[in-house]
């Protein structure tokens, strides 16, 4: 018998990132490029490509069903079920990816993972406004 809420589904990692993948044969996690800064021109925009990654730990073997919440400084932009099924060491990795993700107004983004109600986890990022700026002596922009 677990001690402590030991047997009680916790993650280890949650983070955003460019891109996260499982190596094949090994099965190891793989993450490329974490953030929790967006610096953009202009709001509204949408940015094309990221990865929600999270190690999950808990009782081996057993099923559970989490709840991600996505929320904005002015409202919620994601709220969406996803299983989890944990593995023989009492672990899963989990990655999902976000296409055109709307980002709708400066300011701190709030991501919580929760099941049956109560937050498992939670991760913060931020969208601040980055000027654009010519380069000299040339057409292209940079920020």
């Amino acid at each position: 018998m677990a001690k402590n809420g030991e047997d009680r589904l916790a993650i280890e990692l949650l983070a955003l990132c460019d891109n996260a993948f499982l190596s094949k044969g090994e099965n190891k996690l793989n993450i490329i490029g974490i953030f929790d800064i967006f610096g953009i021109a202009q709001v509204p925009t949408r940015w094309p490509r990221m990865s929600l990654v999270a190690v999950f730990k808990g009782k081996p073997g057993e099923s559970h069903t989490v709840n991600i919440s996505i929320s904005g400084p002015t409202k919620k932009i994601l709220d969406q079920s996803f299983p989890v099924k944990l593995g023989q060491n009492g672990r899963s990795n989990f990655i999902t990816t976000l296409n055109n993700f709307p980002l709708e107004s400066f300011g701190e983004y709030k991501i919580i993972i929760s099941e049956n109600g109560k937050d498992v986890g939670d991760y913060k990022f931020t969208v601040i406004q980055r000027k654009v700026v010519s380069k000299k002596n040339s057409g292209d922009l940079i920020n």
